[in-house]
């Protein structure tokens, strides 16, 4: 008998533990559909016209009254009182305005309290740890024709500031790839992926979608370890996206034909630049500050890249060159054949111009 006894009772624990279980598997897998197809949204609003259709049944039956109310304003009058009085109940403690009359619509303004303190906990926490998340770098993202720069040092900063100066870059999306702590500025428009440049932290951050991605050097490394490290991230990047445009950043001039070699459509050699600058500022003095005031003190003067104006379209460079400089104050200091064609910087006076061509001006 205690052994039949002991069986049944197994039986049961065992039968309530898989109904259990199955129950809860059916709503994980149930609210995984729902926010999946997008129909959650359609869900709570059928949930909460349920509930409010249930309310005003039973508010509305005199069997269900504890009492005849005192106060007939604090009463539910129409359907719209009884969702007025829901909404406020979950999003807050309620006014105290109206209130169920019933047994069963006081039981359901308990669940109804419950279920809306859950849900402003479940909804802070999930506001916290988004924005934790974006904090220290963890969240994908799916901007369309942005700029990416991987990399975070002092020249990353000025980068962005200096984007953020210009019309055009001004209000861009810009996403940070860089193996640090967290998001390293408070830009809102600069947004942060946490690692090295793989092909991981690139799909996080969307470069499928890219229009730029700009590739610097890890300043923690020495000058060959850290050109290396930014020719394999230019081949990876290459290899994910082949139609990016891909600027890099190299410190010694021995890797610019390797860059070259894996597609980077600009190679800036840093150290030479600098160096080739010092050396003419010694040879020629102020040529720095001349230098400096062009690319430095961008809020007086910056180059720029146009299109030729449709009415210079078959002039030569030197009418092209004095017209510019006369009704737009522009220099012009290089011409480029097509959007990324050959660059020919100087060209002869009797250079014709055409169609597709491109001006890189001094604006001032």
């Amino acid at each position: 008998m205690q052994k039949t006894i002991s069986n049944i009772k197994r039986y049961l624990h065992n039968h309530w533990k898989y109904n259990k279980s199955v129950t809860q598997d059916f709503f994980k897998s149930f609210w995984k559909f729902l926010k999946r197809e997008k129909y959650y949204v359609l869900f709570f609003i059928t949930l909460i016209i349920s509930v409010c259709s249930i309310l005003w049944f039973v508010e509305k039956n005199k069997f269900f009254e504890i009492s005849p109310a005192s106060d007939d304003s604090a009463k539910f009058n129409n359907p719209w009182d009884v969702l007025w009085w829901l909404i406020v109940t979950i999003t807050t403690v309620g006014y105290g305005d109206l209130y169920p009359h019933t047994y069963p619509g006081r039981i359901l303004a308990v669940v109804i309290f419950l279920c809306g303190t859950l849900i402003n906990i479940l909804i802070s926490n999930n506001l916290s740890l988004r924005r934790f998340k974006k904090e220290f770098g963890f969240v994908s993202y799916n901007f369309q024709e942005h700029i990416i720069i991987c990399e975070w040092n002092y020249r990353t900063r000025m980068i962005i500031d200096d984007l953020r100066l210009h019309p055009e870059t001004k209000h861009k999306n810009i996403v940070l790839i860089a193996d640090i702590d967290k998001k390293p500025t408070d830009d809102n428009l600069l947004y942060f992926v946490k690692g090295s440049v793989n092909q991981g932290t690139l799909e996080k951050a969307n470069i499928k979608a890219a229009k730029i991605v700009v590739v610097l050097g890890d300043d923690r490394l020495d000058s060959t370890n850290r050109d290396a490290k930014v020719v394999l991230s230019t081949l990876t990047i290459e290899k994910i996206n082949s139609e990016v445009h891909l600027i890099v950043e190299v410190a010694n001039d021995r890797y610019y034909e390797v860059c070259k070699k894996a597609s980077a459509n600009e190679i800036i050699p840093s150290s030479n630049l600098s160096s080739n600058l010092i050396a003419h500022s010694i040879k020629n003095h102020t040529i720095g500050r001349v230098i400096s005031e062009i690319f430095i003190d961008t809020k007086y003067n910056n180059i720029q890249k146009i299109p030729l104006p449709e009415k210079f379209k078959g002039s030569n460079f030197i009418d092209v060159f004095e017209k510019m400089k006369c009704e737009r104050e522009l220099i012009v200091i290089a011409i480029q054949t097509d959007k990324y064609g050959r660059i020919d910087s100087n060209p002869p006076s009797y250079c014709k111009l055409q169609e597709k061509d491109y001006l890189f001006v001094i604006n001032s």
